[in-house]
């Protein structure tokens, strides 16, 4: 039975309701937790019911506004059941006794129960009755009954039980749909719980996590999805979606950026590298000759001459030649005694007394004096 989407979040769907009270009533084996849970979901359990023979289990309405449907059960021993009556409180339910009467036909039993509400009752198995309640003064049933009592039953087929699964996961939908995120994620963990192979319910139950704002379970529930996606493209491309928009994953102009970004920092590395390369390939060639290697420039003798001066010549000695100035005429090299720096060379001025004194024989002029110091 699949739940109706357009259902309120606090109302039961009257046609949903009919049918499985109709089912219920021709099969009491389905009235227990086992089968139940798949469409009302868990119920509040009392610890009380661990220790005593008769358990009571309440499903309450959204933010508890009420009971919504109630199970009473009593074992003649642990985990044996003679008798079991299950309750729907339907105050919203559009249902009053004549539309009863059209959909099971003519009541064979009508009475008023001790607050003076008139009743019918239905039998369709052995051992089971189903009884309509409608409020005193009006024209709504407010309470559905449906009560086995008798020898224990079997459990329910197997065949009940997988579509009792489907129904579940229809009514986790119907939670997320109406915004009930937190009963939505019970009903489809306990649905992955039996069925870990079903990867729409994975996907469901991550963007069930998304949307209650439990961003590492999403997370971690999308990559698992993701993974194990198989040959589903449209639960792989949901789930790139969703993490796109929760900037775990780029988006795609962000992708195309980062790879356009990528090509051009490759085309300038093979920019750079043709650039070293020619630049070997350059200084390759000037190695071939040793004077660019060096930069060593040809000698010219007149470079450093002074205008109307004498020509320098290289000075060639045992290290090489050499490239100072060449000595004036009538000047004289000689090595003072006691020098101490090698190669120190020194002239001796004729009338001169001081030992060790470094002189230069000054050239004289035309006529004959020495140059004078003092300004033109």
């Amino acid at each position: 039975m699949a739940k109706s989407s357009n259902a309120q979040p606090d109302k039961i769907d009257t046609a949903e309701a009919e049918e499985l009270v109709n089912k219920l009533a021709h099969q009491p084996e389905l009235l227990c937790i086992r089968y139940l849970h798949y469409f009302f979901g868990r119920p509040e359990d009392s610890p009380a019911n661990r220790f005593n023979t008769t358990k009571h289990y309440v499903w309450y309405r959204p933010n508890r506004r009420g009971v919504k449907y109630e199970l009473v059960q009593e074992e003649a021993q642990p985990g044996i059941v003679t008798e079991s009556t299950l309750l729907f409180h339907t105050d919203d339910l559009d249902l009053d006794l004549q539309k009863v009467e059209s959909k099971f036909g003519k009541s064979p039993r009508k009475y008023f129960d001790q607050s003076s509400a008139p009743t019918e009752e239905y039998s369709f198995a052995p051992n089971t009755v189903i009884s309509f309640t409608q409020k005193p003064n009006t024209f709504q049933v407010n309470r559905i009954a449906i009560n086995y009592k008798g020898d224990p039953l079997p459990p329910p087929s197997l065949e009940d039980m997988g579509r009792a699964q489907m129904q579940r996961k229809g009514l986790a939908m119907d939670h997320l749909n109406h915004g009930r995120f937190r009963e939505g994620i019970g009903c489809l963990s306990e649905h992955l719980g039996e069925n870990p192979e079903d990867i729409e319910a994975h996907l469901a139950l991550a963007q069930a996590f998304r949307a209650n704002c439990q961003i590492n379970e999403a997370i971690a529930q999308y990559r698992y999805t993701l993974a194990n996606s198989g040959n589903n493209p449209d639960v792989q491309s949901q789930c790139i979606k969703d993490l796109q928009e929760m900037k775990v994953l780029p988006s795609v102009a962000a992708d195309t950026q980062l790879q356009q970004h990528n090509v051009n920092l490759k085309q300038k590395g093979q920019r750079l590298r043709r650039g070293d390369l020619a630049s070997s390939k350059k200084m390759s060639q000037q190695g071939q000759d040793p004077s660019s290697a060096l930069n060593v420039q040809p000698l010219d003798p007149n470079a450093g001459r002074a205008p109307g001066g004498m020509p320098m010549a290289p000075n060639f000695n045992a290290n090489g030649p050499d490239l100072g100035p060449a000595p004036m005429p009538g000047v004289m090299n000689m090595q003072m005694p006691g020098s101490s720096m090698p190669g120190a060379m020194n002239t001796q001025m004729p009338g001169n007394s001081m030992p060790g004194a470094t002189n230069t024989q000054m050239p004289t002029g035309p006529s004959g004096k020495a140059p004078s110091n003092e300004p033109f």
